[in-house]
């Protein structure tokens, strides 16, 4: 359909600016299926440059879209392209990224299924997203006050206030879902997952409160390596408590 990714970026331009977002998210996929796959830089590139334009569409919107039209993809082809953005274009100076996996990620409001990057300063999980019924509403990430993605939001700001000035300042793209691995406690391991908690402060009609999250992280199995998931596990876990 697009002889090249100039042709994509016209025709998704007059989309952008009707904020058509499914439209995008399904003709993106279907241009990374033929096209955008045997160029992973070209294509990551693009969504960065999607991102840049107006960064709450993209987060609200357009990123959770993409992800459901490519949740079918096979997961190597997916894993390449997160990869370039992550690595590219979403870490801290001198944030480096220790273990990449896929797997599940379940907190207190969310499941995400996908792919999970451990750094040394923090969690960031990227793929599809399904929200628990008793997710609790109306709390502010200093941004916007959007039920889906405040949590996220907050936590984000919450990491970089651990993070020192020259870090926090910098200004990375938000891509995905972050979870902090700093002042976090009851860390442990059971057979399929780590599990910890930790307190999110957060701003809610001009005041500052508390709340519990819980978080469980369970590697997928490889059935070409059964040891790899318990592996993966161990890491984690034994890099979480060695951060403490």
């Amino acid at each position: 359909m697009f002889q090249s990714i100039y042709d994509l970026k016209n025709y998704l331009d007059p989309l952008f600016h009707e904020k058509k977002h499914v439209d995008m998210a399904r003709t993106l996929a279907n241009y990374f299926k033929t096209t955008g796959k045997n160029n992973i830089q070209e294509f990551g590139d693009l969504i960065v440059e999607l991102a840049k334009k107006d960064m709450d569409f993209f987060i609200e919107k357009l990123y959770p879209a993409i992800q459901i039209q490519m949740k079918k993809l096979p997961i190597n082809e997916k894993f390449d392209v997160e990869k370039y953005i992550i690595n590219n274009y979403c870490l801290y100076p001198r944030e480096k990224i220790i273990e990449t996996f896929t797997g599940r990620i379940i907190d207190s409001h969310k499941i995400l299924k996908g792919i999970i990057f451990l750094t040394n300063y923090r969690i960031i999980a990227s793929g599809d997203v399904e929200y628990k019924k008793s997710m609790a509403p109306g709390l502010i990430g200093t941004v916007l006050d959007v039920k889906k993605f405040a949590m996220n939001r907050a936590i984000t700001i919450y990491i970089q206030k651990k993070l020192n000035e020259e870090i926090a300042e910098k200004n990375i793209l938000t891509y995905g879902y972050v979870y902090p691995i700093n002042n976090i406690f009851s860390i442990y391991k059971s057979k399929k997952a780590v599990n910890y908690k930790f307190y999110l402060e957060y701003e809610r009609k001009g005041k500052f409160e508390k709340k519990l999250f819980i978080v469980s992280i369970t590697p997928n199995k490889d059935k070409k390596n059964p040891q790899l998931q318990q592996n993966i596990i161990t890491k984690i876990e034994e890099f979480l408590k060695k951060n403490l």
